[in-house]
């Protein structure tokens, strides 16, 4: 009884290490893939400002060179390339008002995160060449500011200027630095225009 009683704590106690084991694994697989297992965000080196040396502040990346990576003859083993630039603002909807991040970016941006929508589309093509003011919103910032009511079709505010929201991403979570789920997505050309004067030169991030 008591050989028997042995082999059953061991056994036991080894299916309990290799379960904490396994679910540890899948968790960090899972964060892996909340941001993308074939994913590189490129940042532009440090830059010093009032004697403080911040890492991604230099204005070193252009359009420019997303355009040539994009470039199949140039580089072959990239799938997509998508510049963005961000900054963090109020977005108001009726009498709702809510702090997020607005993400200006390409058509790319899309296809290069993996996300899906679960309501309408995403931005199109033409609409980032005339810098329209469409917007695609995270369901968190959807929920936020329209609680529980259609968000498609509506208007926001965003530092005064108003846009159509042309869609709502699908959920993928947040993570312990960053919630993907509440962000406002526009078209790069419209954010460089007002937010940055020289978004067409040096965009933040690709």
């Amino acid at each position: 009884l008591l050989t028997m009683l042995g082999i059953l704590i061991g056994i036991a106690a080894v299916m309990l290490t290799v379960g904490l084991g396994e679910g540890a694994r899948l968790q960090i697989n899972k964060e892996i893939n909340k941001l993308g297992s074939n994913l590189l965000i490129v940042m532009p080196g440090a830059a010093t400002s009032s004697g403080v040396r911040m890492a991604g502040a230099a204005l070193t990346l252009t359009m420019e060179d997303a355009a040539l990576l994009s470039d199949a003859t140039v580089a072959p083993d990239i799938a997509g390339v998508a510049p963005i630039m961000s900054t963090r603002t109020s977005v108001q909807q009726g009498i709702a008002n809510w702090s997020t991040t607005i993400t200006g970016t390409t058509t790319d941006w899309q296809q290069v995160r993996g996300r899906a929508m679960i309501d309408g589309r995403f931005f199109s093509a033409a609409e980032q060449a005339t810098a329209e003011q469409v917007a695609v919103l995270g369901p968190a910032t959807a929920a936020e500011l329209f609680e529980g009511t259609p968000a498609l079709g509506q208007t926001i505010i965003v530092d005064a200027q108003s846009f159509t929201v042309v869609g709502v991403l699908e959920s993928v979570g947040s993570s312990s630095l960053t919630n993907d789920d509440d962000l406002v997505v526009v078209p790069i050309t419209f954010l460089g225009c007002v937010y940055y004067p020289w978004a067409m030169l040096h965009p933040i991030r690709w």
